[in-house]
C-alpha cells in the first residue's frame, strides 16, 4: 500500500511542475551603466539585458537613438541575451538613457515596456585653470546646439553665473512649440526636445535673468527640467487637425475605351487597346479626398506598341499612390468596340484569384476577385489562417506570405497570384487584427485545460488506487478463508476415522462372535 501512495506522490509533484512551469517563461528586461556619476569627457557603458523570446528594442540617450536591437524569428524558448552601448559626454550636466520598446515571451505575451524604464548620469565638468566663461554665449534654450549666438540681454546682470533664486509656483503649463528642455539653467547643457502642447508642471520661476533668460522649473516624466519662460504658456495650444492619409481614387475613366479590369480603389494596374488612329488620351481620375491632389503623366503622347498612363495620388500627408494603365497602340487593331479591348486567348490577361477562402470564416461570400484588399477580426488567438486560394488560369501559381506566427495587434497576410511566363502578377492582402483580449482568452483556456487535465490526473490515480487497494483486501480475505478451512477440515477427518475404526470393531467383534458360534455347533 505504501508503494502506491508514494507513486500518487510523484505523480503530483511533476503535474505542479508542468502547471508551474507554464508561468516561468515571462519576458523581462533591466537597463543599467557601470557609472552614476562621470566627468564631462567620460565614456559611459550602458548595459541592456534581455530575457525574452523576441524583442525590439531602441535605447536613447537625451531622446537621441543610441542603438537597436531586434530579434523575431524566435518562438521556441525565451533566449537571455546582454547588449551593450557606449556613450561618450561631451559637456556637464546630466545624461538621460531610455530603453522603449515590445518583448515577447515564448508564449506570445507582449510586455510593452514603459518610457519611465530609464537611468540618468550626472557628468561633472572637468577642471580648468582659466576663470569663469561668461555666458554671453549661450545659445538660444530652444535650440539643440550649446554653441548658439550670444543672448541680447537686458543688462549685465545676464551673464551671471551664479545659482539662481526660484520661486516655488505648482501649476500646469504647456510648451508653445517644439523646444528643448534643459537640465540645468543654462543653454549649453544637456536637452530633451518635446513637441507643442507637452503638458508639464511648473514648480519654480527664477527671480532673476540667468544668461539673458528668466528660467521656468519645471516637472517632465518625473525629472527636473529648465525652459526658458517665453516658450511656456499657460493656455493648451489648440491641437492641430490630423492630416488625411487618404490617397485612393474614388473614379478612373479613359475617355473612349473600356479598362481592363473593371476599376477598383484598390487595384493599381489596369489594360486597354487603342487603335492606330489614337495619339492622345483624355483621362478623368476623381480623389476619394476632396483634399488629395491627382496628378496624370503619359496621357498626351500615345505611340505604337506599348504605353504607360501614370495617374498618381497625393493625400494632405504627402503619401501617394499610383494607379498605372498600360495603352497597346497596334497598327492593325482598331477598337470598334468594348470587346475587342481584351483578348480572352491571352493567357496573361486580367490575372487574380478565381476564389480565396479561409476555413471557419465566412470570408468566401465577401470575396470579390477585383478586390485587392480585405480586413479580418479575429476572436480567438490563432498562429495562422487555413487559406484557399485558386487562379483564374490553370497554370497560374499562388504564394502565400505572412500567414504564420500572428502575434497581437495587426498581422499582414499577402497572397500573390502569377502568370505561367510570369510577366503579370495579382496581389491580395488580408490584415488579420487579433485583439489582446483573444490572447488573454487563450492564456484563460489553456490554463483552465491544464487545471481540467489536473483535476482528472487526480481523479484518474485515485481510482487506481482505490481498484488496488480493494484487490489486495480481496486477495488477504482469500488467503485467510483458506486457513480457517484447513483448520476445520482437520478434526472432519479425524471424526470419520474414528467412525471408521468403531465400525471395524464392531464389524470384527460380530465376525469373531459369529465364527465362535459355528465352531461350536461343528464341534457338536
Amino acid at each position: 500500500m505504501k508503494k502506491y501512495v508514494n507513486l500518487v506522490s510523484i505523480i503530483l509533484v511533476v503535474l505542479f511542475l508542468i502547471l508551474t512551469g507554464s508561468y516561468s517563461n515571462a519576458a523581462t528586461s533591466t537597463l543599467s551603466t557601470n557609472k552614476g556619476s562621470v566627468t564631462e569627457g567620460d565614456t559611459i557603458t550602458v548595459t541592456v539585458k534581455v530575457n525574452a523570446a523576441q524583442w525590439n528594442l531602441t535605447l536613447t540617450a537625451d531622446g537621441k537613438a543610441l542603438n537597436t536591437w531586434t530579434e523575431t524569428v524566435n518562438y521556441k524558448e525565451n533566449l537571455s541575451k546582454t547588449f551593450t552601448a557606449s556613450y561618450k559626454t561631451s559637456k556637464k550636466g546630466t545624461v538621460t538613457f531610455k530603453l522603449t520598446g515590445d518583448i515577447t515571451d515564448v508564449n506570445q505575451t507582449n510586455t510593452e515596456i514603459n518610457e519611465s524604464k530609464s537611468v540618468t548620469v550626472n557628468a561633472k565638468q572637468a577642471s580648468s585653470s582659466g576663470s569663469s566663461t561668461s555666458s554671453g554665449n549661450t545659445g538660444s534654450p530652444s535650440s539643440g546646439s550649446s554653441s548658439g549666438s550670444s543672448s541680447s540681454g537686458s543688462s549685465g546682470s545676464s551673464t551671471t553665473t551664479q545659482k539662481p533664486t526660484f520661486k516655488s509656483v505648482n501649476k500646469k503649463v504647456y510648451t508653445t512649440g517644439t523646444v528643448n528642455l534643459r537640465s540645468s539653467w543654462s543653454t549649453s547643457s544637456s536637452a530633451v526636445q518635446v513637441a507643442k502642447g507637452t503638458e508639464l508642471t511648473l514648480t519654480g520661476t527664477s527671480t532673476e535673468k540667468i544668461g539673458g533668460y528668466v528660467w521656468y522649473r519645471v516637472t517632465y516624466n518625473g525629472s527636473t527640467k529648465y525652459v526658458a519662460s517665453s516658450l511656456i504658456t499657460e493656455t493648451k495650444p489648440e491641437e492641430e487637425p490630423e492630416k488625411s492619409s487618404n490617397n485612393n481614387l474614388s473614379s478612373l475613366e479613359v475617355e473612349g475605351i473600356v479598362l481592363s479590369p473593371s476599376f477598383s480603389e484598390n487595384t493599381l494596374k489596369y489594360e486597354a487597346t487603342v487603335g492606330d488612329d489614337v495619339n492622345s488620351l483624355s483621362v478623368n481620375a476623381k480623389a476619394k479626398d476632396s483634399k488629395a491632389t491627382v496628378k496624370i503623366e503619359g496621357n498626351e503622347s500615345i505611340s505604337n506598341g506599348e504605353n504607360t498612363i501614370k495617374i498618381t495620388v497625393t493625400a494632405e500627408d504627402g503619401k501617394t499612390k499610383t494607379y498605372n494603365i498600360t495603352v497597346t497602340k497596334n497598327a492593325d487593331t482598331n477598337q470598334t468596340s468594348p470587346a475587342e479591348t481584351t483578348n480572352p486567348a491571352d493567357e496573361d490577361s486580367d490575372i487574380k484569384l478565381k476564389t480565396l477562402s479561409i476555413a471557419g470564416v465566412d470570408f468566401e461570400n465577401g470575396f470579390d476577385s477585383n478586390k485587392f484588399s480585405y480586413e479580418l477580426n479575429l476572436n480567438l488567438a490563432v498562429e495562422s489562417l487555413n487559406i484557399t486560394a485558386e487562379p483564374n488560369q490553370e497554370d497560374a501559381r499562388v504564394e502565400i506570405l505572412g500567414n504564420e506566427g500572428f502575434k497581437e495587434g495587426e498581422n499582414l497576410v499577402t497572397i500573390m497570384v502569377t502568370s505561367a511566363s510570369g510577366t503579370k502578377t495579382a496581389t491580395y492582402q488580408i490584415k488579420v487584427n487579433m485583439p489582446k483580449e483573444a490572447t488573454q482568452n487563450q492564456n484563460i483556456l489553456k490554463t483552465t485545460l491544464i487545471c481540467i487535465g489536473v483535476v482528472l490526473a487526480i481523479i484518474l490515480v485515485a481510482m487506481v488506487v482505490r481498484i488496488v487497494v480493494i484487490k489486495k483486501r480481496e486477495y488477504d480475505e482469500e488467503d485467510d478463508d483458506e486457513i480457517e478451512g484447513d483448520s476445520d477440515n482437520i478434526p472432519t477427518r479425524t471424526r470419520m476415522e474414528d467412525k471408521l475404526e468403531d465400525d471395524d470393531f464392531l464389524y470384527t467383534t460380530s465376525a469373531k462372535d459369529s465364527s465362535k458360534k459355528s465352531k461350536g455347533k461343528h464341534s457338536v
